[in-house]
Formats: C-alpha cells, sequence, structure tokens
C-alpha cells in the first residue's frame, strides 16, 4: 500500500511540475491540471497518515471518501481522454481503494 501510495505521490509531483512545460502559460486549463496534481498528493499523504497512524480512528472515512472520489473521477476522465498513463492512474487508485478497505476492515 505504500508503494502504491508513493506512486500516486509521484504521479502528483509530475503533474504539478510539467504544468507550465505542458500549457504556455498560466491559464485556467494550467491551473486546473496543476491542481489535479495537489489532489492527488494530497490523497497520498492521506494514505500515509491513516496507514501510519497507531490508533484507528474515525478519519478512515476521510480515506475512504478520498479514494472513492478519485477513483470515479478518473473513470470520468477516461470516458474522455484515454490515454496509458490515465489507466495506470486508474489501475493505482482502484488497487489502493480496495487494499485500503481490506486494511480498515483487518484493523
Amino acid at each position: 500500500m505504500i508503494l502504491i501510495a508513493t506512486l500516486i505521490f509521484l504521479m502528483g509531483i509530475a503533474h504539478v511540475s510539467l504544468t507550465l512545460v505542458t500549457y504556455e502559460g498560466l491559464s485556467l486549463d494550467a491551473i486546473w491540471f496543476a491542481g489535479s496534481g495537489i489532489a492527488l498528493i494530497i490523497l497520498a499523504f492521506l494514505q500515509f497518515v491513516l496507514l501510519y497512524s497507531e490508533i484507528t480512528s474515525k478519519f478512515f472515512v476521510f480515506g475512504h471518501i478520498g479514494n472513492v472520489l478519485a477513483v470515479i473521477l478518473v473513470s470520468l476522465v477516461l470516458t474522455l481522454a484515454f490515454q496509458l498513463h490515465i489507466i495506470f492512474l486508474f489501475c493505482l487508485l482502484l488497487t489502493q481503494s480496495i487494499l485500503f478497505i481490506f486494511y480498515h476492515l483487518r484493523s
């Protein structure tokens, strides 16, 4: 789960760092593109915090909500842009969501 969260984090870093390369200037599309990368970074941080937390808490709900929303959003993006890196991200997010559910049920 840590490896998957790290890959999601790195994809978020790549998203943010490639914003000005992909878009010629600061535009609304560029800000949305960078915002998607920041959302991936925050989702990965949330996974790290919840996995390394010593006590089980009600905050697991935020992890599940974040995972489900990310899977839904990326699946919607796939309907518009069916590309390899988006398919990879979808698989990562779906795997992370399933593993996180099993982790939460086990703890």
